[in-house]
C-alpha cells in the first residue's frame, strides 16, 4: 500500500498581537488513508498548542513529489508533461505528473523543476505553475519511531520543514 499527500484545511484560534482570531490554513502531509490523516493532524495540532481546532476538509492529492527547499517558504503545485513515443501506434504521448515545489516565487518554482528533472532522459514541458495555499508540510518519512507511535508530530505549524534529499 502505497502513502498518499493529503491536504487538510483546519480551522484554529490564532493569538496575534493579544487578539485571538479564528483562521482556516491548510497543511500537507502524507499517510496510507484518511482516518491516519485525520488522526495525525489532530495530533499535530494538539502538540503545537493550536486548541481548539476543527478539522474541515481532507482532500486525497495527485502529487507524484513533494520538494521542499530551505531558501523559501511558498508551496507552488507544478504540472510537468512527459512526453514519450509510442512505438506500438507511432504517436507522440503526454503523461502529466504533478510536482509540490517549495519556493519563493513562480519563476523560482520553474527553475527549481528543471534543476530536480535534468537527470530525466524523456523530454517534458511544465505547462503551469500554481501558487497554494499550503502552510506546512509534514512527511512521514521524517518522523522517528517514537513519533510513530506518539500519533504522528513531526513538529507544530508556521515551522520549516528539513530538506529533503
Amino acid at each position: 500500500m502505497n502513502k498518499i499527500w493529503f491536504i487538510c484545511k483546519v480551522k484554529f484560534l490564532r493569538n496575534t498581537d493579544g487578539a485571538d482570531s479564528q483562521v482556516t490554513e491548510q497543511f500537507l502531509l502524507d499517510a496510507y488513508n484518511y482516518t491516519e490523516a485525520e488522526t495525525r493532524m489532530s495530533k499535530i495540532m494538539e502538540a503545537s498548542g493550536q486548541t481548539p481546532f476543527e478539522i474541515k476538509q481532507i482532500t486525497k492529492t495527485n502529487y507524484a513529489e513533494v520538494i521542499h527547499y530551505d531558501d523559501a517558504d511558498y508551496w507552488f503545485k507544478v504540472k510537468v508533461s512527459f512526453v514519450s513515443f509510442d512505438e506500438a501506434t507511432g504517436k507522440e504521448k503526454g503523461v502529466n505528473q504533478f510536482f509540490l515545489m517549495c519556493a519563493g516565487d513562480v519563476e523560482d518554482a520553474t527553475r527549481k523543476t528543471h534543476d530536480f528533472l535534468k537527470s530525466t532522459i524523456s523530454g517534458y514541458v511544465i505547462p503551469s505553475v500554481t501558487y497554494t495555499k499550503i502552510v506546512d508540510v509534514f512527511p512521514l518519512a521524517m518522523m522517528s519511531i517514537n513519533d510513530m507511535t506518539e500519533g504522528g508530530m513531526v513538529h507544530g505549524p508556521q515551522k520549516e520543514v528539513p530538506h529533503e534529499s
